[in-house]
């Protein structure tokens, strides 16, 4: 019985399944950078309810605010100091002054205006999300078959080796 092929074709088969599988769970977040790198995604900007001043444009309340008192605020009746979400094209229209930012950089700014935290890594490319989905399908397969060669390059030293009589 050949073992070593027998490993090499259950190592095939068991990394094509890994990779299968780490695709299908990060679709999503490739899906979403792929939405948005060919303009069918709608990025929303952070702003205070009440700073769309007299312009008619939809804000979304963010889901699950409280007011000081701990009463949900009312989607279609927000709370002006709550914190709403507004299409990227919205904002530059009500903020003129902005019109020369990236995206990103409005949004660092947009984050800043209202004090919140913006986490630069949460806004990642479509080429960064393939590179670390690429790394991990590819990476653990090969840690594997290096860790299983390396096992049975040890384990042939424990052979018998057969001796010839003369």
């Amino acid at each position: 019985m050949r073992f070593s092929r027998g490993f090499f074709r259950l190592w095939v088969f068991c990394s094509a399944l890994f990779a299968i599988f780490v695709i299908y769970s990060n679709y999503q977040a490739l899906n979403r950078e792929w939405d948005y790198l060919s303009g069918r995604a709608v990025v929303m900007v952070p702003l205070l309810c009440g700073a769309t001043g007299d312009q008619k444009v939809h804000a979304f309340v963010i889901e699950g605010q409280r007011l000081a008192d701990g009463s949900l605020i009312d989607p279609n009746n927000p709370n002006p100091f709550a914190t709403c979400l507004l299409p990227i094209e919205h904002f530059r229209i009500i903020h003129p002054e902005m019109k020369q930012l990236s995206d990103r950089q409005l949004m660092v700014e947009a984050h800043k205006g209202l004090n919140m935290e913006f986490n630069e890594n949460a806004v990642s490319s479509l080429f960064e999300t393939i590179a670390n989905i690429a790394a991990l399908a590819l990476g653990v397969p090969l840690i594997v078959m290096v860790f299983g060669v390396a096992s049975a390059w040890v384990l042939s030293g424990f052979k018998n080796e057969k001796h010839i009589s003369e």
